[in-house]
This record gives C-alpha cells, sequence and structure tokens, in this order.
C-alpha cells in the first residue's frame, strides 16, 4: 500500500504482484532469513548475520540503487557483520554505509508488519517511502516532484489522523484477499 501511497508504483499490489516488481518497477524483495516466524524478535542473531551475509551476495550480484532495510533489529545486526560497525542510534533514512564493491546505498524503514507499535499503520509509515521515492529519483537524476511537500511529522495519534486526513490519506481497510493468503480461515483469523 505505502508503495502505491508513495508513488513508487502507480497502483495498487498485492502478494500476487511480487514476480512483476523488478521488471516493471526496478523493485526487488528478499528475506534475510528464510524461516517464517511471527516477528524478527523470533528470529536469532546466527541465522540473520548468516543471512546477512547471502543477502550481501545478492546485493553485490544484482547491484540496485537502493537497498531498503525493512526494520532496526535486522539492519542492526546487518551493519555489525557485513560493516563491522555497531549501529548506535540508527535514524529511519539514508545511511551512512554503501555495500560493499558496489554503488548500492543502504536506506532505513520502519517495519512494515502492523505489529511495528510506533507506526502501526501505513498512513504512518508513508512518510518514509515517499523519502525513499525521492532518493531513488535524485539517484536517477529525475526531478523531485514539487506535489511532495516536507511536513512535521507527529507520533500524537490524533495529530498523525488529523494530518493523514488532510493529505488525503485514507483509513486502511481489511482487504479480504490479502486477508486469506494467509491460510487461515475467517474464525482462526478473528481468534488471533
Amino acid at each position: 500500500k505505502c508503495l502505491f501511497l508513495s508513488g513508487l508504483t502507480e497502483q495498487q499490489l498485492n502478494y500476487m504482484h511480487d514476480h512483476s516488481l523488478p521488471e516493471k518497477y526496478s523493485i526487488g524483495f528478499t528475506n534475510m532469513v528464510e524461516r517464517t516466524t511471527p516477528g524478527s524478535k523470533d528470529l536469532s542473531s546466527k541465522e540473520i548475520r548468516e543471512g546477512g551475509r547471502q543477502l550481501l551476495d545478492k546485493l553485490q550480484k544484482y547491484k540496485p540503487l537502493i537497498a531498503a532495510f525493512n526494520g532496526k533489529g535486522i539492519y542492526e545486526i546487518f551493519c555489525k557483520e557485513i560493516f563491522g560497525v555497531k549501529a548506535k542510534s540508527l535514524e529511519f533514512g539514508l545511511q551512512p554505509y554503501k555495500i560493499p564493491e558496489t554503488k548500492t546505498v543502504c536506506f532505513l524503514m520502519p517495519s512494515s508488519s502492523p505489529r511495528c507499535a510506533q507506526f502501526p499503520r501505513a498512513q504512518d509509515k508513508v512518510h518514509f517511502y515517499i523519502k525513499l521515492k525521492e532518493l531513488r529519483d535524485r539517484m536517477k537524476g529525475l526531478a523531485v516532484g514539487r506535489e511532495v511537500v516536507e511536513m512535521q511529522y507527529s507520533f500524537d495519534l490524533q495529530l498523525a489522523k488529523e494530518d493523514a486526513k488532510r493529505m488525503g490519506i485514507k483509513e486502511e481497510q481489511v482487504d479480504p484477499e490479502y486477508e486469506s493468503c494467509s491460510g487461515l480461515h475467517d474464525e482462526a483469523r478473528q481468534n488471533i
């Protein structure tokens, strides 16, 4: 949803579009660890370190402009493993390190999980996707669109709702197709 709201894609996509993203939008997704877990806290640092080395191989092979990391915890371990640096007081956005042997820059995003307490809704996260799009456009030599206006971002829920309303960002609605991909029946999902 945030890919669309930020302008990185021209239509709202779901999991069924994953295969078309690299060719159509030059966007690719990969997992740091193949094992499915409820959250990154359920992964061992050893698994993430090993996954980080595999990710490094992929990034060096495909050489994207930007490697966007989904969540601080994963990026902290990646930083220590790949750059040999303990990341201190990480801020979201462009990071100071490039992927070795490439020109790929690192960009840190809030976790896309709805469990992310700091940014629980898409409209709370879209600002970071807009910044990612601006970075991509600058790196490609494209003019940054004038319709993107810098604003003071608030973590106050009421102010965030007012900002979202003013910007025309609609409240997230349940997408039955997306929910059905979990493999759970309706009754099981309601009991979670």
